[in-house]
């Protein structure tokens, strides 16, 4: 059934439904899709690089709370731009607080680690944590559960890593 709204989870608020565009089959990624995600991840994996280059310049909280702050000034144009309204009132201000708080303490947390260890573990550290939410979701969700080719894969790779 493709009605256009995302089929509510467990996890999602019963209330607040999400506009998305109808899936009728699923498809490999293309070209385009999987340069794009190449590019990104290139680029996310450098400001941590960045960072570092110019800690003794600018503090890495101070150049993280820049970066926050734009995002924000950036987001709240593209929300004015889309006659959009943040809405406080349907019940996602609490868990909306809450994710903003976990974020901000992982990016403290960031900061604050980069002044004790390379940018290449930073790196690591910060990128793997989906790939760990992703094998623990069936605990969460059992209808989650990984195939056996991608937890094979990661496995494998994962023993291939140097100790630190």
């Amino acid at each position: 059934m493709l009605t256009g709204l995302a089929e509510p989870s467990p996890l999602s608020l019963p209330h607040v439904q999400f506009r998305c565009l109808p899936v009728t089959s699923r498809q490999a990624l293309d070209t385009r899709a999987s340069s794009l995600m190449l590019f990104l991840c290139a680029l996310w994996g450098l400001q941590q690089v960045v960072l570092k280059a110019t800690a003794a310049d600018i503090a890495p909280i101070m150049q993280i709370a820049l970066r926050c702050g734009a995002a924000a000034v950036l987001l709240s144009l593209w929300m004015w731009w889309r006659k959009e309204r943040m809405r406080v009132d349907d019940g996602t201000l609490r868990p909306g607080l809450l994710v903003a708080s976990l974020f901000a303490v992982e990016f403290l947390l960031l900061g604050e680690g980069l002044r004790h260890t390379s940018a290449a573990h930073a790196v690591v550290f910060l990128y793997t944590a989906p790939i760990f939410v992703a094998l623990g979701l069936h605990l969460k969700l059992p209808s989650e559960r990984p195939s056996s080719g991608p937890v094979w894969c990661f496995s494998r790779c994962w023993s291939r890593l140097p100790a630190f």
